[in-house]
């Protein structure tokens, strides 16, 4: 497992799949919006030029990076065990996982308003801000790590089971991620090995919940109450299988060729994209109605990138390349835990710049930074320092 390897996956997967649905055959005609069931070949000829300077962009970087930072010249290897042993030591990190845990499901639920949890009439409410995509990362992040302080199947499944209700009543993909982070967990703190039918199981109901999720979508009014009354009487779609594949990978392709055909890009927009600001301090809520194809729809980074230039698309990926794998043999050279947060952030990172815009996918580099940041200063407060300290 590799940064490089979880984008190279992921883009070319929504490549073929977005080139054989549009070009050999027609099942992604019909997706949500109909974005390129009017494009010409010619649209999905520069959608497919984009794709590639992004992914020769983004290995070059990989391969720079690899080249000058090598795994074998990180010393004070740490190993998974230990990290393990560090997370779980003593009742402290019971008594800081628990309440940030009920930190980040308060900050999901009040992004939104209870009562717009519940109910309300617009699927994705006026004036989040930047609270929900802090909440969502440190949800994930946390739910990774929940296998090694619980103890207790039933309260784990309780935690599972209250995020899920949480996405739930978002009708968002993220529903998806919580079997994801179930593996993840499972793998780095349980002495016994996760089965091929666990991973299967696991692998389909990530895909059953996308599915899902696009179904939600369609249901007037939004919120638990609403979505979990019309499961009820309508059932689950089960053809939405097929197109959950298709709105994970050829939404993304026709998306671009859309974005890159129809629209032109002012600069301004990519220096407001890369600001680490807050959104409040930019009025980016105003402004980004600017860069979107519609109400639901914002244009999705690769094409933000290549509408400002292809010198660009090619910096930025390269960029992001490098950055991703530098900081994947540095964190797995010393925590293996550790890894897991930077190849979570990869993936996010991986989606969102296939299908939201470049601010949110700039900003999911900032928040790995951050964290990982957290992370090694902590461990250097509470394990190194006193070390020293005490040699002293």
């Amino acid at each position: 497992m590799s940064t490089g390897f979880i984008f190279l996956t992921f883009y070319v997967f929504t490549l073929l799949v977005g080139y054989l649905g549009f070009n050999v055959f027609t099942f992604s005609y019909g997706m949500p919006f109909e974005l390129g069931d009017d494009l010409y070949r010619k649209s999905f000829v520069n959608a497919e030029f984009v794709f590639f300077i992004a992914i020769v962009s983004f290995m070059l970087g990989d391969s720079i990076s690899g080249l000058v930072f090598r795994k074998s010249s990180i010393q004070e290897s740490i190993t998974q065990k230990q990290a393990s042993v560090f997370l779980k030591a003593g009742a402290g990190q019971k008594k800081i996982l628990f309440p940030l845990l009920l930190l980040s499901w308060s900050m999901l639920v009040l992004s939104y308003g209870l009562d717009a949890i519940l109910y309300r009439s617009k699927y994705i409410p006026a004036n989040i801000g930047a609270i929900k995509s802090l909440g969502l990362l440190l949800t994930v992040l946390l739910l990774v790590l929940i296998y090694g302080v619980v103890k207790s199947k039933l309260c784990m499944f309780f935690i599972y089971s209250a995020t899920f209700l949480i996405f739930f009543s978002y009708g968002s993909r993220f529903m998806a991620v919580v079997p994801i982070c179930y593996i993840m967990s499972n793998l780095l703190f349980s002495n016994k090995n996760l089965g091929p039918t666990k991973i299967i199981s696991c692998a389909a109901s990530s895909l059953f919940f996308v599915m899902l999720a696009i179904q939600l979508r369609r249901f007037e009014p939004h919120g638990l109450v609403p979505y979990f009354w019309g499961l009820i009487n309508r059932g689950i779609d089960i053809d939405l299988w097929m197109f959950s594949i298709n709105y994970i990978a050829s939404f993304s392709y026709s998306l671009t060729a859309y974005v890159v055909e129809k629209f032109s890009y002012d600069i301004e927009y990519f220096y407001l994209s890369i600001n680490p600001a807050l959104g409040s301090m930019l009025d980016w809520a105003d402004r980004s109605k600017d860069v979107r194809v519609n109400e639901y729809v914002p244009f999705n980074a690769i094409s933000e990138l290549y509408l400002t230039g292809v010198a660009y698309l090619s910096v930025y990926f390269l960029f992001s390349g490098f950055y991703w794998k530098l900081i994947d043999q540095v964190v797995f050279s010393k925590s293996k835990l550790c890894a897991v947060f930077v190849y979570v952030f990869c993936l996010i990172f991986t989606f969102y710049t296939l299908q939201y815009n470049l601010r949110s996918s700039t900003r999911i580099m900032y928040y790995s930074f951050a964290v990982i940041s957290m992370y090694f200063s902590y461990f250097y407060i509470i394990r190194i320092l006193p070390k020293k300290k005490n040699h002293g």
